[in-house]
């Protein structure tokens, strides 16, 4: 069972819940979600959503309308972007024949979030980021929620993709979707 969440951090403790939720590989890999778990409990830069995902942004005329909000809280911004990004590769997996679109949604999107940042150095909260997918990663095949869209072979890509950068994340999030990138055309977790 894990350890208390140490605050009313919806967004976080959604995430930590799902990650340590029922799956056998989170357990090799737990002391390093509960480093992550913590360093985001305590980051606390700005208003996050706590739910970006592509089916909670509308287009707008103006730019992008974020929906459902009632996780909105005063906490790490890194968990968004990071949540958004892990969407994206995860239907890369299961969209083969979409991956080049996928990847530069997550490249544009990425980058685009990364040149507004103006609140703290871009390569803390890039960081912070690519550490978090992932965990997010891991989350989506073997926790509460798991994604239904993925097969056997894809969840056991995903795994060992997740629990490599968990231990040895990448430099950046470019880099995690070259891997990424790498372990779908491979069906292997290369680093």
């Amino acid at each position: 069972m894990p350890p208390a969440p140490i605050a009313l951090n919806w967004p976080l403790i959604l995430a930590m819940t799902i990650c340590f939720g029922r799956c056998e590989s989170i357990l090799t890999s737990s002391q390093r979600l509960r480093e992550l778990a913590q360093i985001t409990l305590e980051t606390r830069r700005t208003l996050i959503h706590g739910d970006v995902s592509p089916k909670n942004i509308l287009v707008g005329p103006a730019g992008p309308v974020f929906l459902d909000a009632e996780c909105a809280v005063y906490g790490d911004p890194a968990f968004d972007i990071a949540f958004c990004l892990n969407h994206l590769l995860l239907k890369c997996m299961a969209r083969r024949d979409s991956i080049h679109s996928l990847l530069e949604s997550y490249r544009c999107l990425a980058e685009s979030y990364m040149s507004g940042i103006s609140w703290e150095p871009k390569d803390a909260l890039e960081t912070r980021a690519g550490h978090l997918i992932p965990a997010l990663l891991l989350a989506r095949v073997d926790g509460k929620s798991p994604v239904t869209y993925l097969n056997e072979a894809d969840k056991a890509t995903t795994r060992q993709f997740a629990r490599l950068n968990l231990i040895a994340p990448p430099k950046n999030l470019k880099q995690l979707a070259n891997k990424w990138r790498n372990a779908i055309a491979d069906g292997t977790s290369s680093l």
